[in-house]
């Protein structure tokens, strides 16, 4: 079973993780959740979509001696997350692991879309649509889904998805219609990130 340390953010101190392995083991193989941030220790060397690999050696030199002795000590303390000063807010799930969040003094990632609607003609080129984060910090790994309800839009270019847009970043999308109805297509465009939240753009597509 996978040891899990659930970590939002980064934070700016040491802590000392103890684990029970194979006495051949020379390295420590994890992977870090680009949207959550959390840490899994593995067996192997490999890791899942939308995570980072990690390594670490189980020996060597011996650094300077500490001054926390457990987990409770590091909240309160100093932290940054994405270049903001803040301070580390400790809890622990259900499972006992510890969860450190770097709490800042700044806006949280707000998706949003320009424009909010697109007017399409079947033949013609498509059309953009820009997501921007409106906030300071990062969305999370953003994914982008089509939603027809009558005709059909495909998407012809796409930067966005599994971006992680950083505060005040964009990415685009661009949209064609290929078939519309004689009463017109109709569908929606959705960007969504967590944290982010949704960015949702209404579609309409006119044939010859």
């Amino acid at each position: 079973m996978p040891l899990r340390l659930g970590m939002t953010v980064a934070v700016a101190v040491g802590v000392c993780v103890s684990l029970i392995g194979t006495a051949s083991a020379q390295v420590i193989h994890a992977c870090v959740n680009s949207k959550s941030g959390a840490i899994t220790i593995v067996s192997g060397t490999t890791c899942g979509k939308g995570e980072t690999p990690l390594s670490w050696n189980v020996t060597g030199p011996p650094g300077p001696a500490g001054t926390i002795a457990d987990f409770d000590q590091l909240d309160g303390l100093g932290c940054t997350r994405e270049g903001f000063p803040g301070v580390i807010e400790l809890s622990y799930d259900a499972d006992g692991a510890a969860i450190l969040k770097c709490a800042v003094n700044a806006t949280p990632a707000a998706l949003s879309a320009s424009p909010i609607q697109l007017f399409l003609q079947v033949g013609a080129p498509a059309k953009t649509v820009t997501i921007s984060n409106d906030g300071q910090l990062a969305a999370g790994a953003l994914t982008v889904s089509l939603a027809t309800l009558t005709g059909t839009f495909q998407i012809t270019a796409d930067n966005c998805t599994g971006q992680v847009l950083l505060g005040g970043t964009t990415c685009t999308v661009q949209v064609i219609v290929i078939f519309a109805p004689p009463q017109g297509a109709n569908g929606t465009l959705r960007v969504a990130g967590t944290p982010g939240g949704v960015a949702t753009i209404s579609l309409f597509g006119q044939g010859f």
